[in-house]
């Protein structure tokens, strides 16, 4: 129907408005090419097949069936009219609030076969509820943001901020966290420091913390599982326990909440019975 309103739009210099919700058409134009498009319109619509819903039959009355389950039908929608029972549509849409959907697979259409209108923003308003709707206006947004490779989230690590870089080429102020970011060095803005020296600087420091790591781990020390500080063991047990709270096995990396001596009295453990491999210490017998 679109594309023929538009061919009437065209031939005859007038505009037409479909008004959906209050099922109305309007016109604007000459009067009397407004006159003709009227007709063209009513004999347009003589020659278009009568649109056929399922129904049942309840007592004296008919009822639309639902396309989908074919129950009796409580809502039609706005843009098509076909009947769907309200429990099916919000299934439907519910599928729709996956943040990893693109655009084409987060299109709502209407199920009906040939159909494939496009559900109103009034439909899907009235079915979902504010958290609902919520969900799926996040879905939307993420599949927008895949599509724009443009936009981008803030360089911040607890920021969901977006902005443009082609408005940022080189640094831009966050209006959410208020730092400022250095886009080719992805990280915040490095004050008084070129692009070119601050990598340089990055790449000096990994190669310390590389070899302070070779170094560490050559006379004994090993890293937390949890928190990955450096810990030496000089006596004990293989059952340790980090500053920041953690329990491990100092053998084999096992975590624990608190304490992981359980750990070597587990049989089903690869270091049951090991509690004191390793170390100087002689268990009491």
């Amino acid at each position: 129907m679109g594309k023929i309103h538009k061919e009437f739009e065209n031939e005859l210099e007038v505009e037409i408005e479909i008004i959906v919700v209050k099922h109305q058409m309007r016109i604007t134009g000459e009067k009397m090419k407004v006159i003709q498009c009227e007709e063209k319109i009513k004999e347009n619509w003589k020659t278009m097949p009568k649109l056929i819903l399922p129904t049942s039959n309840k007592g004296n009355s008919t009822v639309p069936e639902c396309v989908i389950c074919m129950n009796d039908a409580n809502y039609c929608l706005q843009g098509c009219g076909h009947p769907y029972c309200r429990d099916c549509l919000i299934q439907y849409l519910s599928t729709k609030f996956d943040t990893s959907l693109g655009n084409e697979k987060l299109k709502i259409t209407c199920v009906v076969d040939k159909c494939n209108s496009l559900l109103l923003i009034r439909d899907i308003k009235t079915i979902l509820g504010a958290t609902n709707l919520s969900k799926l206006a996040r879905a939307s947004f993420q599949a927008f943001l895949k599509t724009d490779k443009d936009m981008l989230r803030c360089i911040g690590d607890d920021c969901n901020q977006i902005y443009r870089e082609s408005k940022h080429p080189d640094s831009y102020v966050c209006d959410g966290c208020s730092k400022m970011y250095c886009v080719k060095c992805k990280v915040e803005y490095h004050t008084g420091v070129t692009c070119e020296s601050y990598q340089e600087m990055l790449k000096k420091r990994e190669e310390e913390n590389r070899l302070s790591k070779e170094a560490m781990e050559t006379h004994g020390y090993k890293p937390c599982p949890s928190c990955k500080a450096y810990i030496e063991k000089t006596d004990g047990c293989n059952a340790m326990r980090c500053n920041c709270g953690i329990g491990f096995c100092w053998l084999c990396g096992f975590t624990a909440p608190r304490d992981a001596h359980p750990h070597f009295a587990d049989k089903t453990s690869p270091c049951y019975g090991k509690i004191f491999d390793g170390s100087n210490m002689i268990p009491d017998e």
